[in-house]
């Protein structure tokens, strides 16, 4: 059983996301994490250089895939500003010309979509799925759940600079 661990705003943990390799993660605020850039088939030590990575996108985790240990937490650095606020979208359902903005964890209602522009989706992501768009991610692909989640079209590889 794997130990309990507490998320942590600043946390960094290992994200295992097949046999062979791994990358790192950053808790945020409001459950979401930022992903690196920074694939690897040993473990990094040096917290410093794995925060330098270039982040390749921002999402909402699932609970489990910290709180029950599946990505260890490696060590804290406390987050930058520019990380310590959290923008998402979400598509009203039912309405294609609007949106929901999640802004550090409160929820703006019938917003036009022009608003949700460049933002990343607000989906609450698995651990799996968060490990399939990594696989996806190194091999160059698309992600299919991304892409059918994104109902405005933002997502684009490697477009980000945070």
């Amino acid at each position: 059983m794997k130990k309990k661990q507490k998320e942590i705003p600043g946390g960094i943990v290992k994200i295992q996301f097949d046999t062979l390799f791994h990358t790192y993660g950053r808790i945020l605020n409001y459950g979401d994490v930022a992903l690196y850039d920074k694939k690897a088939d040993k473990d990094i030590n040096d917290l410093e250089e794995i925060i330098r990575s270039p982040i390749i996108y921002k999402m909402i985790v699932n609970i489990g895939a910290i709180e029950r240990g599946r990505w260890p937490i490696i060590g804290i650095i406390p987050l930058e500003k520019e990380l310590q606020n959290s923008k998402y979208y979400l598509e009203e359902i039912g309405h294609p010309d609007l949106c929901k903005i999640k802004t550090n964890g409160n929820t703006i209602y019938n917003r036009p979509k022009e608003e949700a522009a460049g933002l990343e989706v607000g989906a609450i992501w698995d651990a799996l799925h968060v490990e399939e768009f990594l696989r996806d991610h190194y091999a160059g692909r698309e992600n299919i759940s991304l892409k059918q989640i994104d109902v405005f079209g933002n997502y684009k590889f490697n477009t980000k600079s945070y």
